[in-house]
């Protein structure tokens, strides 16, 4: 079992709640006049309305490759009969010249 030593600990503590504070005051541009999430005046609505348009169009796109993919993934592939014929020809007596060396 690995201990920690308490300088680590006391770093560890320290990214905890940098990475807290930064969070903190990153939900802070959350409110207010300016807000992405908040419209407030008519242009602000139209582009708003924009956006929501084109993420619904991306959306509906992504959801289309990612099925896609996974079909063409997991779907099997038709048999034909270039698929039952075999890659390599078994050889025949004109082949066989070592017969007596090896065999």
């Amino acid at each position: 079992m690995m201990r920690w030593a308490p300088d680590a600990r006391r770093v560890a503590r320290g990214h905890m709640w940098s990475a807290i504070g930064l969070m903190a005051a990153s939900t802070a541009g959350c409110a207010g006049s300016q807000s992405v999430l908040d419209p407030v005046g008519p242009q602000n609505r139209t582009i708003n309305h924009l956006f929501y348009a084109m993420l619904a169009v991306a959306s509906v796109i992504w959801i289309a490759v990612v099925v896609a993919a996974f079909w063409a993934a997991f779907s099997r592939r038709r048999v034909t009969r270039e698929d039952l014929e075999p890659i390599v020809s078994a050889p025949n007596e004109e082949h066989r010249r070592h017969i007596g060396v090896v065999g």
